[in-house]
């Protein structure tokens, strides 16, 4: 058990716990949006971008691989994520959003099929309140 000096330390590691939580739940996100993603040539799933601020205008090039090449990259944020602020993980392919509402398009997730994106969506908040009681926990 920990014994804080003061208030503002006790604050302190309760905002770098959360901060922590946050920067989890940002990048396990974008890494479940792109571990579950249908893969043709991978582009789609190589191209969720996390910024914080402004939402991203980047994405992964094309020719990107082969058809079938099923090459997945998940682009990496350097910078240090925290709670404060607007975050985006954003995909900028021209077809996204038909591949992640439309089963037609979107019959090959590799995680839920069809829904692969809604179920992912649906999921952050529990997952979110995991990773912040388990942050929360080494606080006491």
């Amino acid at each position: 058990m920990t014994v804080y000096q003061n208030p503002d330390s006790f604050f302190n590691a309760i905002e770098e716990a959360v901060d922590t939580a946050f920067s989890e739940f940002v990048q396990s996100t974008q890494g479940l949006l792109t571990s579950r993603a249908p893969v043709d040539t991978g582009r789609l799933a190589s191209s969720f971008f996390i910024s914080k601020a402004l939402p991203s205008n980047e994405v992964t090039p094309t020719p990107w691989a082969p058809k079938g090449a099923k090459k997945v990259v998940r682009p990496e944020y350097t910078g240090k994520i925290t709670y404060g602020g607007t975050w985006f993980i954003t995909n900028n392919v021209p077809y996204g959003p038909y591949v992640a509402f439309d089963p037609v398009y979107g019959k090959g997730g590799r995680a839920f099929g069809p829904d692969w994106y809604t179920a992912t969506v649906n999921q952050n908040p529990a997952r979110f309140q995991a990773l912040l009681r388990k942050n929360l926990r080494g606080v006491t």
